[in-house]
């Protein structure tokens, strides 16, 4: 019998034997490495979201005025927990309480803490450039001084030294009243 008639009976023999598939329990039906990539994905998203949100605020906006360039450092210990997570000295202390002060929808920390489990980050920073830019004009060129480009890699006072991963930057940009 050639394949092309025994396939058909296959299909009819098991639709008519009542053959049932069986999941085992704790075990997924999708590939491992798909559910794995979409969590990964939607927990960077929330972070990114959480950052950006909590900055294009318009009590935020409306109160600090001054273009900042700076780096979230989230550092993870050895058991692959978040130890801490601090914006880089180019952050001005206005911008800091400013931040501080902005109502947070959800829990970052436990974010970062999902997120660094999924990556099995051990003993490891993770750089995030976050760039904000209040009146954003598409015409207009920012300028920075040389102390904050020299202190974006700097924490409390401190070079960065240490094991670290750079992910992409979050931009926010506000745009200039009639500038549309």
């Amino acid at each position: 019998m050639k394949l092309r008639t025994l396939f058909p009976l296959i299909i009819l023999f098991l639709f008519k034997s009542n053959v049932k598939a069986q999941l085992v329990p704790g075990k997924s039906i999708s590939p491992p490495h798909l559910s794995v990539i979409s969590k990964e994905d939607s927990l960077m998203s929330e972070i990114r979201s959480s950052i950006y949100n909590n900055i294009y605020n318009p009590k935020f906006f409306g109160e600090y005025t001054t273009p900042t360039f700076t780096i979230l450092k989230v550092t993870y210990d050895n058991n692959g927990d978040v130890k801490h997570i601090s914006f880089s000295d180019s952050a001005d202390s206005s911008f800091l309480k400013l931040y501080s002060k902005m109502p947070a929808y959800h829990d970052i920390k436990t974010t970062f803490k999902n997120y660094g489990a999924i990556k099995s980050y051990r003993d490891i920073s993770l750089l995030i450039p976050v760039y904000y830019e209040p009146s954003y004009t598409s015409h207009q060129n920012q300028n920075f001084y040389y102390f904050q480009i020299e202190s974006i890699m700097k924490f409390n006072g401190k070079e960065f030294v240490g094991k670290s991963i750079l992910l992409r930057p979050i931009v926010i940009r506000v745009l200039k009243e009639h500038n549309m």
